[in-house]
């Protein structure tokens, strides 16, 4: 059983942040996102996660060519986070679209998801020369996973959270942030 404590997490905070910049400055709120289908947002993600050194939106980029801001060195571990809170932001936007709901009730229960779901990576993750790299691969498969799942009509809007928890957690390895550690 997880302890139900808010664990810190940069990509976490990261993910959040850029869902308020997208909503304050580009004017990205749920009630704007109405007006889009179940997988234009998800989709967005996912060409994200991929986030490739391209000038060009991906042909899968379901929104305008000018929403579309690639990294420039995706290889680069700082441009390549900032690449992952955009697909955060974006699953979460999502979440945002389909449950309304205010502000904390949104934040308490992401932070319970990532609690459970950073629990059940460090137990599923072994220790080791290769850890983090198998880290990655096994989030960017979780993540494609959770949005494939939603964008197909097979689950609930929880396994948005669940693919932003994996988001958060990715972006966390990549920085070099303590996930393995016991906290």
């Amino acid at each position: 059983m997880v302890d139900m404590k808010v664990y810190s997490s940069p990509g976490l905070a990261a993910i959040r942040e850029e869902n308020r910049r997208q909503i304050w400055h580009h004017g990205f709120d749920p009630s704007n996102e109405k007006r889009l289908g179940r997988r234009e947002l998800a989709e967005a993600a996912l060409c994200y996660l991929d986030d490739g050194a391209r000038g060009k939106a991906p042909g899968k980029w379901p929104l305008p060519q000018r929403h579309w801001h690639p990294a420039e060195d995706p290889g680069d571990p700082v441009q390549r986070c900032r690449s992952l809170a955009r697909a955060g932001a974006l699953l979460l936007g999502e979440h945002q679209r389909v449950n309304p709901w205010n502000e904390t009730d949104r934040g308490v229960h992401i932070d319970h998801v990532f609690a459970y779901t950073l629990d059940g990576f460090r137990q599923c993750v072994a220790d080791g020369p290769l850890r983090d790299r198998i880290a990655e691969e096994k989030l960017v498969r979780a993540v494609r996973m959770y949005v494939e799942a939603w964008t197909k009509r097979q689950s609930t809007s929880r396994v948005l959270l669940d693919a932003i928890a994996n988001v958060a957690i990715l972006m966390d390895v990549i920085s070099g942030e303590p996930v393995f550690d016991n906290q």
